[in-house]
Parts: structure tokens; sequence; C-alpha cells
């Protein structure tokens, strides 16, 4: 039986009135069918900050690569913004080989099996392992890729994420204030404050 098990820790920073909380979620695949028309999910609390898992059947789905939509419902009715994550389903019935070798790369990809290796540790169907990777590049922006090969030979998608490398030689002054707005920028100083207790460079 094809399932997909996904385990969501939601920490949602909304700013609402009146009570805190979020009292409904669903999900969707690939097209959102609009809000409070998805799939239900039930969760056991009504706090501002929720952790739950939920079982998803991906039997009525082909093979292929699909999307997963989640959103949660506010106290007051309002829905957040959904998250989104893509996945494959493929049609082989035996499970997928264990994972052997990762790499990672900077900005271009060089192409499957050209990118810097990095040892995953223990083989298995899931590995958790730390990668050290330099940071000799320019200053600005860049993106980190990183990919994994299993014992059949087969490499899985990259993930990507951006990262931006700073100039300047010295550590940033540490960080005493915060603010937020809605929409239009109301220009720096102008947001609503928000305390960031002790001061510090994270």
């Amino acid at each position: 039986m094809k399932r997909l098990f996904f385990l969501f820790i939601t920490i949602l920073l909304m700013h609402f009135a009146g009570a805190q909380g979020f009292n409904k979620a669903e999900y969707f695949f690939d097209t959102d069918p609009g809000i409070n028309n998805g799939t239900q999910i039930t969760l056991t609390g009504t706090t501002d900050t929720i952790n739950f898992s939920a079982a998803i059947s991906t039997l009525s789905l082909s093979s292929g690569f699909h999307f997963l939509g989640l959103r949660v419902r506010h106290n007051n009715g309002t829905w957040s913004l959904f998250e989104k994550r893509g996945f494959y389903i493929s049609s082989a019935t035996a499970d997928a080989a264990n994972i052997t070798a990762a790499e990672y790369f900077f900005d271009a990809d060089p192409g499957v099996g050209n990118g810097t290796s990095v040892s995953v540790g223990t083989s298995g169907p899931v590995v958790n392992f730390t990668a050290v990777i330099p940071t000799s590049l320019s200053a600005g922006f860049h993106f980190l890729s990183i990919r994994t090969k299993d014992a059949s030979g087969l490499w899985g998608l990259y993930e990507k994420r951006g990262f931006y490398i700073s100039s300047a030689t010295a550590d940033a002054a540490n960080i005493t204030a915060a603010e937020y707005f809605f929409d239009a920028d109301p220009g720096v100083g102008n947001g609503t404050s928000v305390s960031v207790g002790t001061s510090g460079p994270v």
C-alpha cells in the first residue's frame, strides 16, 4: 500500500487580534482547491504553536511528481498561506534502495555525480548526516544544493537553499531590535516594535 507519512512541525508567527490558537488544518495534492475545500486533518491542540503528525494516503495518485499543500486555520477563522512540498511516487513495488552517497555544489549544477562528495555515514533508507562545507565564496548571494545517491546508482533531486556572504571583515553588531509590518513598508523604524530579548549576533 502506497502511503505517504509526513511529520509537520508548524510554528506560525502571525499577528491576530483576540484569542490565540489554531483549530483546523487541511491538505491537498497538486492543485489548490481553495480555502476550506481540502482534506481535513484533526488537530489535537489549539495553541499558537502546533505540533502534529498525519498519515496521508497517496493511493489515488499516479506515478510521477506531485505536490502536497498544507495550511491551518486560526481560532478567529483566518486561514494561513499553504506550505507546499514536492515528492515523487515510483511505479516500482519494491522499497527503494538504501542511500549510500551524497554531494553538494554551489550555484550552478555541475551535473549529477560531479559535485563535491559528502559522507552519509551508515547506508540506509533514511540517513542523517552532518556536512562540513567550506565558504570560500565571493561576497553576495549564493545557493547551496545537496543531493543523494542510492545503492542502485540512482541520484535524487537536489535540495537548494539561498544564503548571503557579506564583504565585511568584522563580525556584525549585535541585534537589538526588530519590527514588523503588513503589506506596505512604512519605512525603517516605523513598523510595530517586537522585543528580541537579550541582544546578540543571532
